[in-house]
């Protein structure tokens, strides 16, 4: 009984221990949740920076192409050999065309260009004489990314559109292969309208809708943090930044990484410590129950208990004492 209470005091006395080694590992992986959002969120921004740079390098190109002076002349013949001289040079677009201001191509890098007056890169390009950035759309069964810039003449007059597309099949080769260095990362692109552009670990999304749980933040009215498991089954925080926002802003860009591979060296830290303790108290229990044993103060015996006589014991046997003498002095 005594070693019982003293595992029982051992144990209580355990208890703040415990209690404050559960509250800090719950308050450090509240702590790593809020970094795993923030890293998420700046995972977001440095891919839509990476896409930025795309759409800077589309425009230099443009730029270049709407300077040749057989592009300003509208030289067909002259212009298409130079579109097509160049576009092995540039891997990573599908084709060069230059339209006229109606929408007809005069110069192109392919045969099956098609005119374009009801497309929207092309229109934005008239309208606002200024580099435009286009929606999905796919050529030949290509999915593209068509950017357009304004031909001008050196007064300034708008002489007609040209345009390059972007191949979207190797943008989500680009981003893979940054994708790769980070476990159970993963990312989204779509356009303003929320076409996938770029859909990765999984490929082969390219040109589906932007799923439901993200459609709602197309045009949200600040970045945030999302948990989705829509990718793979795999629990995920996602950064998003919507249409609107920079480094992207025609684009909705969304980042992130598994919550499970985030906070792993959280989770063994903290079993760790459990561990340590759970290990602490019952060694701490078991030295406590060899103490008690080990050190017992030994049970003193107890002395035979007699019994004094009662007073009406007495008087019966003091009778019989009489009445003995008497018969024996009469016989």
């Amino acid at each position: 009984m005594p070693s019982s209470r003293l595992l029982v005091l051992v144990f209580v006395a355990l208890l703040p221990s415990i209690a404050v080694q559960i509250y800090n590992q719950t308050a450090a992986r509240w702590t790593g949740e809020t970094q795993v959002e923030e890293k998420a969120l700046r995972m977001t921004k440095f891919f839509g920076a990476e896409q930025d740079r795309v759409v800077e390098g589309a425009q230099q190109v443009l730029i270049a192409l709407s300077n040749l002076e057989s592009v300003r002349t509208k030289d067909g013949a002259a212009c298409a050999r130079q579109f097509t001289r160049l576009l092995p040079n540039y891997p990573s677009y599908l084709a060069f065309t230059a339209y006229a201001l109606d929408g007809r191509p005069f110069c192109s890098s392919v045969a099956s260009a098609a005119r374009v007056d009801d497309k929207s890169f092309f229109r934005m390009a008239v309208e606002n004489k200024r580099f435009t950035i286009g929606t999905y759309s796919s050529d030949r069964g290509v999915g593209i990314l068509s950017f357009a810039h304004p031909i001008l003449s050196d007064s300034g007059d708008l002489l007609g559109v040209v345009e390059a597309q972007l191949k979207l099949a190797w943008l989500e080769a680009y981003f893979k292969e940054q994708l790769l260095v980070r476990k159970g990362a993963a990312l989204t692109i779509s356009d303003r309208y929320g076409t996938l552009l770029v859909r990765l670990p999984r490929s082969g999304k390219i040109g589906k809708t932007l799923p439901d749980a993200y459609r709602p933040l197309l045009a949200a009215e600040k970045e945030g943090t999302l948990r989705d498991n829509s990718f793979d089954g795999v629990s995920r925080v996602m950064g998003y930044v919507p249409v609107g926002l920079p480094p992207a802003a025609d684009f909705f860009v969304s980042a992130g990484l598994s919550e499970a591979d985030a906070l792993s060296p959280l989770d063994e830290a903290a079993y760790r410590g459990l561990a340590l303790m759970a290990f602490a108290a019952i060694l701490g229990m078991l030295m406590a129950a060899y103490g008690a044993r080990r050190y017992a103060v030994p049970e003193v015996a107890k002395a035979p208990v007699v019994e004094e006589p009662q007073p009406a014991d007495e008087m019966r046997a003091r009778i019989a004492l009489v009445k003995t003498g008497t018969n024996d002095s009469g016989g």
